[in-house]
């Protein structure tokens, strides 16, 4: 189990068009001690992402419009944002979409749902 503060100081974008889950995933890792701003959309996320550099990215795979694959493809094409480390969740067909996002470039994928836990773990890891 983490500490309660395993993310102090680290800086996290949530991309999740689900309020519901984008509000547990906040929690949950605000709660961890992170610093944590959310979009619901690839649009929203470039826009944080022109900002203010995060530490770590958690990323919903199928978003309204553009979906999380298009996010990893502009993140990397920025010399300025190429080396943030993405962490791809989503819920259908987990295990070919585990495979084809880790292919893409992803840095972890995450099904689901998760435990909570995971992803804060998740999320530590690549930002340590």
């Amino acid at each position: 189990m983490l500490p309660a503060d395993a993310l102090r100081d680290v800086s996290i974008l949530v991309v999740e068009d689900d309020l519901d889950t984008c509000v547990l995933y906040e929690r949950a890792l605000t709660a961890a001690g992170a610093n944590v701003r959310t979009a619901s959309s690839v649009e929203g996320a470039l826009g944080l992402l022109a900002a203010a550099r995060p530490d770590v990215v958690l990323c919903d795979l199928h978003l309204p419009e553009a979906d999380g694959y298009a996010l990893l493809e502009q993140v990397r094409a920025d010399p300025a944002l190429a080396g943030i480390p993405i962490i791809a969740i989503s819920g259908s067909h987990p295990e070919l979409e585990h495979d084809r996002a880790l292919a893409a470039g992803f840095a972890r994928h995450l099904p689901k749902p998760s435990k909570l836990h995971e992803i804060v773990t998740a999320v530590a890891d690549l930002a340590a």
